[in-house]
């Protein structure tokens, strides 16, 4: 995960969040490559960008959201309205999550998605835990956040974890998340960079 920018989407500066992810067991491989663009004014998607490829299926995505307008519409001619004029998509979803009062046991319900049928999202505080990564030994906030999404996770949802540096950044120091096909993906921090 990283960020670019500021970039220009619709006369709008935005910062470029992305994110890749490549997986292989034996033959099997999967791969994920998302970018958002945000508005960091308004913490609000302007635009959405996801291929993936999992063992059984392909996807190539591109989203233009209108916070303004509160509607989405995707380049295969689907669309819809959004339920916030701050709508955010997965990847956002990390960086708001990181905005919040992380306090023992808060939870929220957010209704932030672009896509309604993907709300709501819930976001937990299940404790703190020490994480030893490449890049250092963090106390870190431990966050969940259950997505709704019926064309990758069944029932209720899917699970990730977030493992938040347990300082005023909350740099994601670790993340679990359920993996169709592959069971869990585990990310681990190897550097951070931030700008004074």
């Amino acid at each position: 995960m990283w960020i670019e920018g500021p970039v220009d989407v619709r006369g709008q500066q935005t910062y470029l969040l992305r994110s890749d992810f490549q997986a292989r067991v034996m033959w099997i491989r999967a791969f994920d490559k998302s970018d958002t663009w945000l508005d960091p004014a308004r913490m609000a998607v302007l635009r959405s960008s996801r291929v993936e490829q999992q063992p059984l299926s392909k996807s190539n995505e591109l989203v233009d959201v209108f916070p303004e307008e509160r509607r989405w519409a995707d380049a295969g001619g689907a669309g819809g309205e959004t339920a916030s004029d701050a709508p955010l998509d997965e990847l956002s979803f990390i960086y708001y999550i990181r905005t919040l009062c992380l306090a023992p046991d808060s939870a929220y319900s957010v209704n932030r998605h672009y896509d309604i049928a993907k709300n709501p999202v819930s976001i937990r505080v299940t404790g703190r835990q020490v994480v030893a990564t490449d890049a250092g030994t963090f106390n870190t906030v431990v966050v969940e956040m259950r997505v709704k999404d019926p064309r990758h996770f069944k029932g209720e949802g899917g699970l990730i974890k977030l493992f938040l540096s347990d300082d005023r950044r909350h740099l994601p120091v670790r993340i679990e998340s359920d993996a169709p096909v592959f069971g869990r993906a585990v990310f681990t921090l190897e550097s951070a960079q931030t700008k004074s």
